[in-house]
């Protein structure tokens, strides 16, 4: 906790430890449960505020040292009304910063997926942006885990994105433009800022600048032979493939028999994993041979095909998941040769 309370007024934790101002550390309160709290601080810890009775649920008494340094790094780093620690009494919650409508959160530890969607979602159901920024535990290693793909965000300016932050040489990095390989390998563009090279809000704001994507040769370079991955995949029996198998056995189908253009790559594979190829098959099944449709039947063909194929449990709770399936769809559209009719992006998902 790097905010206290004194009296009337908010105090921080550096400037109690060296006595910028004046208090009467016996009246130190914490902000949400009033309860007594103390100044800690040591050679290698920064300085902070602590319960003496750990009972306080707004604040955790957990913090990595990384952790405190970066809420104080970003606090220093923009010109901007920021708000450190801010209590927010209808959600519950207590983000690192607040900057108006836009709450910013720095996880250093790992964390329960259910936790961090639940927390995401609460932020985003009462009209706050969520800006999270992963620390160095969390940043990519080769693949991405359940967890940090929470993180993710997607608008068709940046395809899929998420953010780091680095404490050693303060800096914040976006990656862009993700995509994840059958494999699991990962392929993404990057960029970075150093400290106050620019505010916070000209960062965030960059999620809206365009940047070129991945080329299509390189798409396919980096996708492989699909066909032969889902092989071996059935033959080390996977659970996710083995039960898609399952499933399309019942239909009379078989992932090592399907047509052509279903192994082609996916720019959405990191959403949607191997259950694109369910996706592709139930396209395909819908469309009857059909080459082409007019606006009306092709508006009626995705909703039919939305509502089967729309994944109950959503994991991206920075993404859209209407968006994010009809971008597949269209990709369905055109891997299959269908002609696409116009003015299709400007139809309702609802």
């Amino acid at each position: 906790m790097l905010v206290a309370k004194w009296r009337n007024q908010f105090v921080y934790a550096d400037e109690v430890a060296f006595q910028k101002v004046v208090v009467n550390r016996k009246e130190l309160r914490c902000p949400t449960c009033q309860q007594p709290v103390f100044i800690k601080k040591g050679q290698f810890k920064s300085p902070h505020f602590a319960h003496r009775k750990n009972q306080c649920l707004s604040f955790s008494e957990g913090e990595t040292q990384e952790h405190i340094y970066l809420k104080k790094l970003l606090f220093r780093w923009s010109n901007e009304q920021l708000e450190l620690e801010a209590y927010l009494p209808k959600l519950q919650q207590r983000p690192d910063l607040l900057s108006c409508q836009i709450v910013i959160e720095v996880q250093c530890s790992i964390l329960a997926q259910t936790r961090m969607i639940e927390r995401t979602s609460n932020y985003l159901s009462h009209g706050y942006q969520a800006w999270w920024l992963m620390g160095e535990k969390l940043m990519p290693k080769g693949t991405l885990t359940a967890l940090q793909r929470s993180f993710c965000s997607y608008n068709k300016l940046l395809g899929c994105y998420f953010w780091c932050i680095d404490a050693r040489e303060e800096k914040i990095h976006l990656y862009y433009h993700v995509l994840e390989f059958p494999k699991g390998e990962l392929f993404f563009q990057k960029k970075e800022w150093a400290f106050k090279q620019e505010t916070l809000a000209e960062i965030y704001a960059c999620r809206f600048q365009k940047r070129p994507p991945i080329c299509q040769t390189e798409l396919f370079q980096y996708w492989g032979d699909y066909q032969k991955i889902l092989f071996k995949e059935l033959v080390r029996k996977k659970k996710q493939t083995f039960e898609l198998q399952k499933k399309l056995y019942l239909k009379q189908k078989n992932l090592q028999a399907m047509s052509h253009w279903m192994y082609q790559p996916s720019a959405y594979y990191l959403f949607f994993g191997v259950q694109i190829m369910y996706y592709r098959s139930y396209f395909e099944e819908l469309l009857n041979q059909r080459k082409k449709m007019n606006l009306k039947e092709l508006n009626e063909f995705f909703q039919v095909w939305r509502k089967q194929t729309t994944m109950k449990k959503w994991t991206f709770p920075l993404c859209k998941k209407e968006e994010l399936e009809k971008k597949l769809f269209l990709e369905c559209l055109k891997l299959s040769k269908i002609e696409i009719i116009r003015n299709f992006e400007k139809l309702g998902t609802n």
